[in-house]
């Protein structure tokens, strides 16, 4: 099969994030088992090397040549003009026969997916429902999966559509590590990931080391500001992004996921977990669904002192934490999420939505059969 990701963000290595690395795990996983993959996605703000590549090629080729990089070991095409005619060309070029969009503004590259005349899937990774245009279409063409049951929950609530459930896939071996339990990490310092409640368990706990691992870009100004925070507590380790998560999950006896974002399912729990990590998390979103009995869970809206009393609670009493490690291992080898079961999973959707869809008609123009009408959305509160 070839498949197609689309996303109207800047991909792996030019921007990190939880799914960036679903994706690229998800075609190495899908290439190791005889399928072509690619990528189109937005080429970032970053003037790099990856950046410079792109405007040469578009200069010597034109936009109606598409060139892909293969830094990662499959094709990555890097466009600005994400439309319906860039993704004709793209698909195009890798011969695609289902595209899969994953966009935080959805719309618009939903739309240019079903001009294709391909099967069309949209994988459902965040619930900010705010920033679609429009509510996901209901038409035959699309099939819709989520990464967690509480993104499969929010959608089905609110636009009446049912999505497959699957989590992000993790390849162990890109994780699984064995920690020197040093550092209580948390990554991605910014406001909506809790960084006012992990600044206050360093400051409440001056004893414990803390590791504080970038993630997100922000501006100069805020990045200087957290950073000299950082510095003042003297108990704040600063840790730039990094691709390989085992330089930091190495380090690390607890991860902190004090999330006031409502996290579709939260990825770096689950990876800390692979090597007996516990994390200590909010209960937004699919938080809970992540961290399982393989660490606590706090109100999102707890003042720190509940933070701080649950800190305690896991570091303090050896035994106690022993038994939380123990849980995270375990919890990260159910099989829901065991990478093998995932991927056979979702090659089984694939293939059953590709098949069952018609690329053309008898004149050789791409099939187009009625829309279903739209469901109504729910009042959002």
């Amino acid at each position: 099969m070839r498949i197609l990701f689309v996303s109207d963000h800047a991909y792996l290595p030019q921007r990190v994030g939880g799914t960036k690395s679903s994706t690229h795990e998800l075609c190495l996983s899908l290439r190791e088992r005889g399928h072509k993959v690619g990528v189109l996605c937005h080429p970032g703000p970053r003037r790099d090397a990856l950046w410079l590549y792109h405007r040469v090629a578009r200069r010597a080729f034109g936009p109606e040549r598409p060139v892909a990089d293969h830094v990662l070991g499959y094709p990555v095409w890097r466009r600005y003009d994400l439309d319906g005619r860039t993704l004709r060309l793209v698909a195009a070029r890798l011969r695609a026969e289902a595209v899969v969009v994953q966009a935080e503004r959805a719309s618009p590259l939903i739309a240019a997916a079903l001009e294709t005349g391909l099967a069309v899937f949209v994988y459902l990774r965040d619930v900010e429902l705010h920033k679609l245009a429009a509510p996901p279409p209901r038409d035959s063409r699309i099939r819709y999966i989520a990464n967690s049951g509480f993104t499969a929950g929010r959608y089905r609530e609110v636009f009446g559509i049912d999505p497959i459930v699957l989590p992000p896939l993790m390849r162990p071996e890109r994780y699984r590590c064995t920690p020197d339990r040093r550092f209580v990490t948390f990554v991605n310092p910014v406001p909506v990931k809790g960084s006012d409640i992990a600044f206050a368990l360093a400051a409440a706990r001056p004893d414990l080391d803390f590791l504080f691992v970038a993630g997100w870009p922000v501006d100069a100004a805020e990045d200087d500001a957290r950073q000299e925070r950082a510095r003042r507590l003297g108990n704040v380790t600063w840790q730039p992004s990094v691709q390989d998560m085992r330089r930091v999950y190495s380090r690390t006896r607890l991860l902190l996921a004090p999330s006031r974002w409502e996290e579709a399912w939260g990825r770096v729990a689950s990876e800390a977990q692979m090597s007996g990590i516990p994390v200590l998390a909010s209960d937004r979103g699919g938080l809970p669904e992540a961290v399982g009995p393989g660490g606590l869970l706090v109100p999102h809206d707890a003042p720190v002192e509940a933070w701080t009393a649950a800190l305690s609670a896991m570091l303090d009493d050896p035994a106690r934490y022993a038994a939380f490690s123990r849980a995270a291992a375990e919890h990260a080898a159910r099989p829901e999420i065991v990478p093998d079961r995932l991927i056979a999973r979702l090659e089984d959707v694939l293939a059953a939505h590709v098949a069952a869809w018609p690329r053309s008609d008898a004149a050789g123009r791409p099939a187009r059969p009625a829309a279903l009408p739209a469901a109504a959305p729910a009042a959002r509160t």
